[in-house]
């Protein structure tokens, strides 16, 4: 019976100070509302926040520079300007190189340029600083045949490359 005594005790108490202290933070504000002075005749700016300077944000659209973090493959930044429609720069099949061939006769993979690449999967490579989409058509022991950016590429697999053979689990 004590111990629900001082639980009624403490919470009496606790009641008591969370009152007293609503009551002095009311009256603290109730006399600084007292003690700010009346608005400046003609301004809708109350006079205790006329001192403070309002700044204008500026944000600078210029295409030139960044690009839309939401859609970044995006045009529309540009307006009207003329895209350019002269001949494409296609990467040399010499900067594509095959690092191995691995997988199951199944399912070849082909290990272009350190990134593997299945039958039908589609990528973006760095090379040479730019960035081209190379989709995987055809795995053949000597030859992968691909396209980079749409046009279609035969990479022959050097002879220091050694296709990785995969233990297959009989079935049972």
């Amino acid at each position: 019976m004590k111990t629900q005594q001082l639980r009624n005790i403490r919470f009496s108490m606790t009641l008591r100070i969370t009152f007293a202290a609503m009551a002095v933070f009311t009256l603290c504000f109730a006399a600084r509302a007292a003690q700010v002075p009346a608005a400046a005749p003609g301004l809708d700016v109350p006079a205790h926040l006329s001192d403070f300077v309002l700044v204008k944000s500026e944000f600078v659209d210029d295409p030139t520079f960044g690009k839309d973090p939401f859609f970044p493959n995006s045009r529309r930044r540009y307006g009207n300007r003329p895209i350019s429609t002269g001949p494409i720069e296609v990467v040399p099949a010499t900067e594509l190189r095959v690092n191995g061939i691995s997988g199951s006769k199944n399912r070849p993979l082909a290990i272009i340029n350190f990134r593997t690449f299945s039958l039908g999967e589609t990528a973006e490579l760095r090379v040479k600083g730019e960035v081209v989409k190379v989709r995987c058509i055809e795995i053949t022991e000597k030859v992968v045949k691909v396209t980079v950016n749409g046009l279609p590429k035969e990479l022959t697999v050097p002879e220091t490359v050694k296709a990785t053979p995969v233990i297959e689990k009989p079935k049972p």
